[in-house]
């Protein structure tokens, strides 16, 4: 159960004003509003579909001849701590991406902190997040949106299931052989995985 309200769903326009309201949101506008931010910055922005899973990327960001791979989380703990960010610095490298953002509702640890430096990896904790947001004129849905499928439906339908449980899989990235496979989504209550 993620630490943020789950059970009252907040509008992006509600949720430009509060880091309460970012955390309320249902995944998809999140998403939305993030999207929004970027696009609105310049940038061309490729959703991947993979519905806000962990150990993938959510973005990719297209600038001035740049390519940026984006995680945009609401995270299920408060604070991002050192092992995501690594797990997700080395996807830069298996997409031949420039850089790496990383978002997040909450905080990041020192040592997420400290393992950043240096490096082409931006967290956007939820007080930068919030002020990515802010000004974001977010398009509202019309008739003809409401009933096209979202991207991460369809492709979340191309995934294989868990050997181990029958749940979904998605992608994630082994720091040990820098290679990604399909891991479960119940993890670490289920380890099922599939190579790629």
């Amino acid at each position: 159960m993620p630490w943020f309200n789950s059970r009252k769903s907040t509008s992006p326009a509600e949720a430009q004003t509060s880091l309460d309201g970012i955390r309320s949101m249902a995944w998809p506008a999140f998403e939305t509003l993030v999207v929004e931010a970027f696009r609105q910055r310049g940038y061309q922005v490729e959703v991947t579909g993979h519905g806000g899973l962990d150990g993938d990327v959510d973005l990719i960001l297209r600038k001035d001849g740049r390519t940026e791979l984006v995680q945009c989380k609401q995270w299920k703990t408060r604070q991002v701590h050192v092992a995501t960010v690594q797990e997700l610095w080395g996807l830069v490298k298996h997409h031949k991406a420039d850089a790496m953002k990383i978002v997040s509702a909450g905080t990041f640890s020192a040592d997420a902190g400290k393992f950043a430096h240096g490096k082409a990896i931006e967290l956007i904790d939820g007080e930068h997040l919030l002020e990515l947001v802010r000004d974001v004129d977010v398009p509202q849905p019309t008739r003809s949106d409401a009933a096209t499928p979202a991207p991460a439906a369809t492709a979340n339908a191309t995934a294989p299931v868990c050997p181990r449980c029958g749940s979904a899989m998605f992608k994630r990235f082994n720091r040990a052989t820098n290679q990604m496979y399909w891991g479960c989504t119940n993890y670490p209550g289920c380890k099922g995985a599939k190579p790629l």
